[in-house]
């Protein structure tokens, strides 16, 4: 019977079988008392979980801590971010790393803008068909196209007094007449109906504020027809004695118009 001496690898592993035990006990009783005496807890902090009491007792019996690749295997690796995405960042930020920035407006330009939308809510309707510059070419098409199809006496009358308000400008009132417009009124004039003669009048007048527009009329004919259509208001005027005035037209602008044309005042007047 032969006697074997202790190895020192044997004494070792049964230091270990009693040291582990301990450690275990006195990582128990720590976190018991942790428990039952709570501390404020900082953000960022979480209580201790099965693996954080395992890794406490490897370090007491081992003396060793866990590799930085054990903790990087346990973690959830992040997705790598695609080229895609790094590019739209980068341009975004720009070369130099910051947000571009925004020219912001100043003071003028902001008071500027809410005037000018005030302006173009405000602004009269006579203003805006002022702009209009192919207004005095559609309606020589809505009178050509009246006259082709037979159209009632008011549609003129309207014609006549669209003209009569566009006559107030001067750009509007040149182009009228290039276009004929004068011309125009004077057939308004044969018309026999005294709302169409009265629109037509007043756009007369309206026209022939300048030199110009009395030399246009008097080219087309205007103070004759003018005189031929208050002769016709004389002489009905004379057949029903003066008792219904509906029918005709007011004498003073008639004169007014006619005193342009250095017509005699009393050619308006009705004769025995």
């Amino acid at each position: 019977m032969s006697l074997r001496g202790s190895s020192p690898t044997s004494s070792a592993d049964e230091a270990l079988k009693d040291e582990l035990p301990r450690a275990v006990e006195r990582e128990i009783q720590e976190n018991a008392r942790a428990i039952s005496c709570p501390q404020p807890s900082w953000p960022g902090c979480c209580t201790s979980s099965p693996s954080s009491l395992v890794r406490g007792v490897t370090r007491r019996v081992f003396g060793v801590s866990t590799s930085s690749s054990t903790r990087s295997s346990l973690t959830r690796r992040s997705p790598p971010r695609s080229p895609r995405r790094e590019q739209a960042s980068s341009d975004i930020t720009g070369k130099s790393g910051s947000a571009p920035r925004v020219p912001a407006r100043t003071g003028s330009e902001q008071e500027a803008r809410p005037e000018k939308d005030q302006a173009t809510l405000t602004r009269p309707n006579r203003e805006i068909l002022g702009g209009q510059k192919m207004l005095p070419d559609a309606l020589m098409h809505v009178v050509k196209m009246d006259e082709r199809l037979g159209s009632s006496a008011s549609c003129f009358a309207k014609v006549a007094s669209v003209v009569a308000i566009l006559s107030e400008f001067d750009g509007f009132r040149k182009s009228i007449l290039d276009i004929g417009g004068m011309e125009m009124l004077r057939n308004l004039l044969k018309m026999e109906d005294p709302v169409v003669r009265k629109e037509a009048i007043t756009a007369i007048h309206g026209l022939c504020r300048d030199q110009e527009g009395k030399k246009n009329a008097e080219s087309y004919n205007v103070p004759d027809a003018l005189l031929e259509c208050l002769m016709k208001n004389a002489i009905r005027y004379a057949i029903n004695g003066g008792k219904d005035n509906k029918n005709f037209e007011d004498p003073t602008s008639q004169e007014k118009l006619l005193g342009q044309f250095e017509i005699e005042e009393d050619s308006s007047t009705p004769r025995p």
